[in-house]
């Protein structure tokens, strides 16, 4: 390590003898490298220390603080304990007579940089202490200092994400009143108007209705997803008999489908158990991914709905027909609001598959997804059974049929 200026060492030495001694090893080398100050007593080394800018002008602080630990006023680890309590930031080298390592040791855990056996003291080995314990200590304000950073770079972070998420919440909030009303407002519109309307008249109010739709969709997703960011969505699980589960979702999304233009299979494979899980978590993944699968696939297509219980774990598979995810898009499924380029003039907001992916991690599952362009996508959720002990025996069932 090269040093730009003399090191400025403090000597806290009450034994005439030994701090003769140090006064010879110091002699020995470059006399314009080191600046020594000596002192008896702990009481006298603190003041010095504070003071010694002021009784020697324009000079630092010192560098290091070579610390003898039997002195007049205090004696073993409690000199170094009372002079680190007064001077946290001092660079100390403990000095012993006795090459005790226990003792040493002990030392360095009160925060001493190193320590020196006073008769095994040679001109080297003290450059290399000292030197050393310099560097030690610059290094580890620079840790700190960087610490500090990160810390406070983490706690804005997490203020601003706080921030922007009740931020979010709350618009989104206000925005599901007026949006009632509109959508109530347009059902009491409809039914004063009469039965036939002219053409562009009923294409108006499909694209009021429609727009109304996609709005709530959109703030309820964000809400959603406002929670999720602000680790406020928790898993509160229940006994799930997920047959009867996934059949009433499907026979929900069933009934909104326009004119039968898709067709939803449901498959099951393997002892059907209940299971121990968060309905309202695993609600949001299957409306997700069967809404989504109806989205991105042509008219008449089939929709498959897989099922598989397997020794402790279950598998949901969704498989559509549709226009695909190309492998661009596949490395920003789970980012928020990113959409492919070939799903241009689809409706969606980008926030189906991130909430999919946050509420499987909230049940310690995994997701896959398979897809390729104009063949379809496979969407795969493998969840753990957490079967509770008061489930009901397993039956065998294994059957495929169709959900009109």
């Amino acid at each position: 390590m090269t040093q730009s200026h003399a090191i400025n060492i403090l000597l806290v030495e009450d034994n005439p003898a030994d701090a003769s001694l140090f006064r010879r090893v110091f002699w020995r080398l470059e006399q314009d490298t080191w600046k020594l100050v000596e002192v008896q007593t702990l009481e006298d080394a603190i003041d010095t220390y504070c003071n010694y800018s002021n009784l020697v002008p324009g000079q630092r602080t010192f560098d290091v603080v070579l610390l003898d630990l039997g002195l007049p006023d205090a004696t073993g680890l409690d000199t170094l304990k009372q002079f680190r309590m007064a001077l946290p930031n001092a660079v100390v080298i403990v000095l012993t007579g006795l090459d005790d390592e226990t003792i040493a040791l002990q030392a360095v855990g009160e925060g001493a940089q190193d320590y020196l056996v006073k008769d095994q003291v040679t001109p080297q080995w003290l450059l290399r202490t000292i030197r050393f314990a310099i560097e030690r200590n610059n290094l580890l304000s620079q840790l700190k200092y960087s610490e500090e950073c990160t810390r406070n770079s983490l706690e804005r972070e997490q203020e601003l994400n706080h921030l922007k998420s009740s931020f979010v919440a709350m618009v989104s909030h206000e925005f599901r009143n007026p949006l009632g009303v509109i959508r109530n407002g347009m059902e009491i519109v409809r039914q004063l108007l009469p039965d036939t309307l002219e053409n562009n008249v009923e294409k108006w109010f499909n694209q009021i209705e429609s727009a109304t739709e996609q709005l709530v969709y959109l703030v309820n997703d964000v809400l959603l997803l406002s929670q999720v960011q602000a680790t406020s969505l928790r898993c509160n699980p229940a006994v799930v008999d997920l047959e009867d589960f996934c059949s009433e979702i499907i026979e929900t999304i069933s009934q909104s489908l326009d004119d039968r233009l898709h067709s939803i299979w449901f498959d099951i494979t393997g002892d059907s158990v209940s299971v121990f899980t968060d309905p309202n978590l695993l609600w949001h993944i299957c409306t997700n991914l069967l809404s989504n699968a109806i989205k991105y696939s042509p008219q008449g297509g089939v929709i498959q709905l897989g099922l598989t219980y397997q020794a402790d774990q279950v598998i949901l598979r969704v498989k559509d027909p549709g226009i695909g995810i190309s492998e661009e898009t596949q490395r920003h499924l789970f980012e928020s609001f990113y959409r492919g380029s070939n799903a241009k003039g689809i409706t969606g907001t980008g926030l189906g598959l991130v909430i999919v992916k946050r509420c499987v991690d909230v049940l310690q599952g995994n997701i896959e997804i398979t897809s390729a362009l104009n063949v379809g996508t496979t969407v795969t959720i493998t969840l753990p059974l957490n079967q509770p002990s008061s489930a009901s025996e397993r039956h065998q069932v294994s059957e495929t049929r169709e959900v009109p």
